[in-house]
């Protein structure tokens, strides 16, 4: 006879009661422990990927600094999915439960951001505000970069 799910739920594997529960409490943390590697590769992989895109972007557009990209699982107030903070050049992409390439759009949305930035003397007259010329140029050029990227890395897209 096998355990429910509901028993197996119930189980305290700070107090198991017995070598059968005792048992289980060590393949669920043997379970946890080789998901949360699993999850820490898939985040070092998906690092690795976002670097080189990051490289790739800087050439691309020609920046003089490249940003610091920092990913994050919990949006920070009024965040939508990415932010370009104007002061220290640096990004913050929202990447939970979202595909690479669509986390590299958004950091590339935002590195066109960081070149007007650049190229403009008062960053006052920085529009980001829907359908300003500022914001169109960076949806556009953002699209062709990940077009270029996705056409010269195989499997980028998967």
């Amino acid at each position: 006879m096998s355990w429910s799910k509901k028993y197996k739920k119930s189980i305290d594997c700070d107090n198991p009661k017995g070598f059968s529960q005792k048992a289980h409490c060590q393949g669920r943390k043997k379970r946890k422990l080789k998901e949360f590697k699993e999850y820490i590769n898939e985040q070092v992989e998906l690092e690795n990927k976002v670097s080189d895109f990051v490289d790739f972007a800087t050439n691309y557009l020609g920046l003089s600094r490249r940003p610091d990209v920092t990913l994050l699982t919990v949006r920070e107030p009024n965040m939508t999915t990415a932010y370009y903070n104007i002061k220290d050049g640096n990004m913050k992409i929202y990447s939970k439960g979202r595909a690479c390439f669509d986390i590299c759009r958004s950091i590339a949305h935002e590195m066109v951001h960081q070149k007007q930035h650049e190229e403009i003397e008062n960053s006052d007259d920085l529009d980001g505000s829907t359908g300003s010329p500022h914001e169109d140029e960076a949806n556009a050029v953002a699209g062709r970069m990940i077009r270029t990227y996705g056409e010269q890395v195989p499997g980028f897209y998967e």
